[in-house]
């Protein structure tokens, strides 16, 4: 429920800035400055963790390896994944 201080014109921009910080955060990268091939390369994702938080991605130089940065995203549905495939075995089902 939203203060009753607040006018509709206070309310409606918190309400874009927290969708375009949502936006935001889905983005994926697509070309990064590798400073070892001093240029703007393509960049290549890998999955490095799963974890019950969500996933930890790293970036590197689809050219030479390079890792350029990281990502962690917010979705748990994989580990849950192998969770639930993980006990199932472990029970016997």
């Amino acid at each position: 429920m939203w203060p009753p201080l607040l006018t509709l014109q206070r309310r409606w921009s918190i309400f874009l800035r927290v969708k375009n910080e949502r936006e935001f955060r889905q983005l994926e990268v697509s070309e990064v400055y590798c400073p070892t091939c001093r240029a703007a390369k393509p960049v290549r994702r890998h999955l490095l963790l799963v974890l019950p938080t969500g996933n930890k991605y790293e970036y590197r130089c689809a050219a030479c390896g390079t890792p350029l940065g990281g990502k962690d995203d917010g979705d748990a549905s994989e580990y849950n994944a192998v969770l639930n495939r993980t006990s199932r075995l472990i029970g016997g089902r």
